[in-house]
């Protein structure tokens, strides 16, 4: 436990997890959205009538997209939904010819924005604190914090639950850079 001049208690930077972040600044990223897989199937001139329902689905269970003289395009987004699966049932119906021909994955990517990211990366020691009501001791990533209708609630004590419980200081990261030899972004 390290306890400032002024009472608080000190949370350091572990040296051996600092680094620089090679993403520092950045203030977008993309994430993958939904997925949605197309199945083209080749028929030529088979019986359908056993695989089409009144639905307009293939084995009563796949949403037909496009469908030509040649080809059917079915929706294969379903979780449940299997290749496996769509072979087996390929198989049950020989008279329908129907025959794997192309299988497309489309995703959506999102662009989503966020506050810049961090000139660096790193993890806190497992510095403890003591709680100033109940005398609990316990390391800092015990502390909670919650929100109500005033604003957020920091630094509870998970022993007695008392609000603002103790006085945290954290390590400067520009300090520890500059201790380490580490450049900061300009």
């Amino acid at each position: 436990m390290i306890i400032s001049a002024d009472g608080k208690f000190i949370v350091r930077i572990k040296r051996s997890t600092f680094a620089k972040n090679p993403n520092a600044g950045r203030i977008t990223d993309q994430v993958e959205g939904i997925s949605n897989i197309q199945v083209t199937l080749l028929y030529g001139n088979g019986n359908l009538a056993e695989v089409l329902d009144k639905e307009y689905r293939l084995f009563g269970i796949f949403p037909i997209l496009e469908m030509d003289e040649q080809t059917i395009k079915i929706d294969f987004t379903f979780p449940s939904s299997s290749f496996d699966f769509l072979k087996s049932k390929i198989e049950e119906h020989p008279e329908a010819k129907l025959e794997l021909h192309c299988i497309k994955k489309m995703t959506d990517i999102m662009i989503v924005e966020h506050y810049p990211l961090p000139d660096y990366l790193f993890e806190y020691e497992k510095d403890t604190v003591q709680c100033r009501e109940c005398n609990s001791v316990f390391s800092h990533y015990y502390l909670q914090s919650d929100c109500n209708d005033c604003g957020p609630i920091m630094r509870i004590c998970p022993v007695c639950e008392e609000p603002n419980c103790c006085e945290v200081e954290y390590e400067d990261p520009k300090k520890v850079a500059k201790e380490l030899g580490i450049e900061c972004r300009t």
